[in-house]
C-alpha cells in the first residue's frame, strides 16, 4: 500500500520518513528545511526520489534531513524503511542506505538495483539485510 509517508517507533524516537517530490536541492523556496541535504548518487544532476526523514527523539531533540537520489522513483510505503538497533535503512532510488541515529549520518549506501529500490527488510537468521527492487533482490551484509 502507498502511503507516501511512514512512521516508525522505539523506546527512545520517533522517526517520520515522507516523500518530498517537492524539494528543490538548494533552493530557499522549499516548503521545509533540513539538517542535511544527502545526496546518494555521485551526480547530483537527476534525482528521481527524494525522501523527508526527521527523527523526534524522546529527549526533546530533532534531527532531519533529505534523501535525494536518482534511478527509477521510489515512493515512500510500509517497506521503505526498517529499523535495526541504532541504524535506520532506507530504500529510496536505486539506493539501500544505513543512516545512524539519532543524528543521520550516513553510515553506507549502496546501489542494490539498477533501477529502483523497493523496500529493505531484515533477515535476523541470517544477519544481513535483503533489498527487494525492479530488476534485482539482493543480500546486504551488515556493513552494506
Amino acid at each position: 500500500m502507498w502511503r507516501n509517508s511512514l512512521n516508525l517507533e522505539t523506546e527512545n524516537y520517533e522517526i517520520v520518513i515522507r516523500d518530498e517530490s517537492s524539494y528543490i536541492p538548494n533552493s530557499a523556496d522549499n516548503k521545509f528545511t533540513f539538517d542535511k541535504q544527502l545526496f546518494l548518487d555521485e551526480e547530483e544532476d537527476y534525482i528521481s526520489s527524494k525522501h523527508r526523514v526527521v527523527v523526534n527523539c524522546r529527549n526533546g531533540e530533532s534531527y532531519s534531513c533529505v534523501l535525494l537520489a536518482g534511478g527509477g522513483a521510489s515512493g515512500v510505503h510500509e517497506n521503505s524503511a526498517l529499523i535495526h538497533g541504532e541504524k535506520l535503512l532506507v530504500a529510496v532510488g536505486h539506493f539501500a542506505c544505513c543512516l545512524s541515529l539519532p543524528k543521520l549520518d550516513v553510515e553506507w549506501r549502496t546501489k542494490s538495483d539498477w533501477a529502483t529500490c523497493f523496500g529493505v527488510y531484515h533477515s535476523s537468521k541470517h544477519k544481513c539485510y535483503i533489498s527487494h527492487g525492479e530488476c534485482d533482490i539482493a543480500r546486504l551484509s551488515y556493513s552494506g
